[in-house]
């Protein structure tokens, strides 16, 4: 099963340091986790939604990164994408036995199997 983490890295000696650093992700850097890292809200957002395609087609787990001080503690505005675009987007994950993977592949009729074929 993929596997998509939000990682928010805070400075490990709180309550002493309000700064950020990032321990909490690299502490995990030999743990097999494609990591990836945020520098702001818009980032955070688009990012989520790409590590969930990534996991999807890789069945690796992702640990989505960003600062735990700085955008943890703002309120930015964001684009949000359409949820149909989202889901035109992702593959969706069912739990078929006939799959080994577990991944439930699109049926012909779905658009997104038509314009991802070598012509779209």
């Amino acid at each position: 099963m993929p596997v998509v983490m939000v990682c928010v890295n805070r400075g490990v000696g709180a309550p002493w340091t309000i700064l950020n650093d990032q321990q909490d992700s690299i502490a995990q850097r030999d743990t097999g986790w494609i990591q990836l890292y945020c520098r702001n809200s818009q980032e955070v957002l688009d990012t989520i939604i790409q590590a969930f395609k990534i996991a999807e087609q890789t069945l690796i787990p992702i640990m989505v990164c960003y600062d735990g001080f700085v955008l943890s503690h703002a309120s930015t505005p964001v684009d949000v994408p359409d949820p149909s675009e989202v889901d035109r987007f992702l593959r969706h994950i069912s739990l078929i036995p006939a799959s080994p993977k577990g991944i439930h592949e699109p049926e012909p009729s779905d658009p997104q199997r038509a314009s991802s074929g070598p012509e779209g």
